[in-house]
């Protein structure tokens, strides 16, 4: 089974993580969310996968599991829209 992941942000550990995912072929690495264009389009091409400007937009890909890599006031709040 492949499992469809997908990230929002791109702060803290996301290299740990989106490094690996890149790397491994049970996984479906569908993209990045990240509303700086610039910064998310550099990362999709690192990790060979798509950008995605906003979280609902990635979360319209009907994912397995997310890493959240937003601020910390943010969390919350992406953790509720995540499982919404």
């Amino acid at each position: 089974m492949t499992l469809r992941v997908g990230l929002l942000g791109s702060i803290d550990h996301i290299g740990l993580f989106a490094d690996e995912a890149a790397q491994r072929t049970d996984i479906d690495f569908v993209g990045i969310a990240e509303p700086d264009a610039e910064k998310g389009a550099a990362l999709a091409r690192k990790y060979g996968t798509r950008h995605f400007p906003s979280a609902g937009e990635l979360l319209e890909e009907k994912l397995d599991a997310v890493g959240i890599f937003t601020p910390f006031a943010h969390k919350a709040e992406d953790i509720t829209t995540c499982l919404e």
